[in-house]
């Protein structure tokens, strides 16, 4: 599935590349932002800009989805917050709340002479594409909105100053990582199929991840959620072995140090992972190769 581009102009890039950064307001947490995304999707991200960029433009090369849009928004843009909804035999819902520095006037302008965009007029405006089920939204200079089926709700969580409910007892460096991934209904089975990953006889409540940048690369934390100890105990085994399989499988170098390196701890229901470490090389191949195989279905 090729990603849509917006569309816009060259004279509107160098626009987007010379204005200056609004700035995004400090009190926020990420429990703000996540709060404009759509509820009950199968996985909400959050990536830190600043220190993912580089990662995020190698994945979508490697992929084939990258266009001077696209990276003209990302050098845009400080954090990026993400929810996805998976789908049986239909493209995910995905929606994106960006916050950065957006000429939201010549963005409007640009997409209003584009025949290809309708301008949907409420209490806040935003623009529908009438070819795809992309919808662009820009409620303040430094918030960028993008989904292709939930503006409308995402304009509603923002009016309403909707937060999203953080659980308290992850113990993760949440609102300090570089990059979350937070799997509310666990790992779903089209997800965990395409992962390699045989986890339906234990059930798995929550997933919590986050990474850090370090040297060339980011460190992994992770907490599991399970339903009981018993399954608790079974995962953290299932889990070292997947780990062996991940590193098999893009042929990491000195898997056996990096394995040394990976603390599995278990507290009741609750299994934490720390230190593991891909470099950007790595998660690449990882990440790219599986939205070629989104791609391909």
């Amino acid at each position: 599935m090729k990603i849509p581009t917006l569309s816009i102009s060259l004279s509107l890039l160098f626009v987007v590349l010379l204005t200056g950064c609004p700035t995004i307001p400090v009190d926020k947490t990420s429990g703000d932002w996540l709060g404009i995304l759509p509820r009950g999707n199968s996985f909400y991200m959050y990536l830190n800009h600043k220190t993912t960029n580089p990662l995020i433009k190698a994945i979508l090369k490697k992929a084939g989805q990258a266009s001077s849009d696209i990276e003209a928004i990302l050098d845009r843009t400080e954090k990026s917050y993400m929810s996805v909804l998976l789908k049986p035999k239909a493209d995910p819902e995905i929606s994106l709340v960006l916050l950065g520095g957006y000429p939201k006037g010549y963005i409007h302008g640009a997409l209003k002479k584009n025949k290809e965009w309708q301008q949907i007029e409420g209490s806040y405006t935003y623009f529908k594409n009438i070819n795809t089920p992309l919808q662009i939204a820009i409620p303040k200079a430094y918030m960028l909105l993008v989904s292709n089926n939930n503006i409308g709700t995402m304009l509603t969580h923002y009016e309403g100053a909707r937060i999203f409910p953080l659980a308290e007892d992850i113990d993760l460096d949440i609102d300090t990582s570089d990059l979350l991934l937070f799997f509310p209904l666990g790992l779903e089975n089209d997800m965990a199929d395409k992962l390699k990953i045989d986890w339906r006889k234990i059930s798995i409540q929550e997933i919590w991840i986050t990474g850090h940048s370090k040297d060339t690369g980011f460190v992994f934390s992770a907490v599991f959620l399970i339903a009981n100890d018993t399954g608790a105990r079974l995962f953290s085994t299932i889990f070292k072995l997947t780990l062996i399989s991940l590193l098999r499988e893009i042929d990491v170098a000195s898997a056996g140090e990096r394995l040394k390196n990976v603390q599995v701890l278990i507290e009741g229901t609750k299994v934490k992972i720390t230190n593991f470490y891909l470099s950007e090389e790595e998660l690449t191949g990882v990440v790219a190769g599986i939205l070629q195989k989104k791609g391909q279905d």
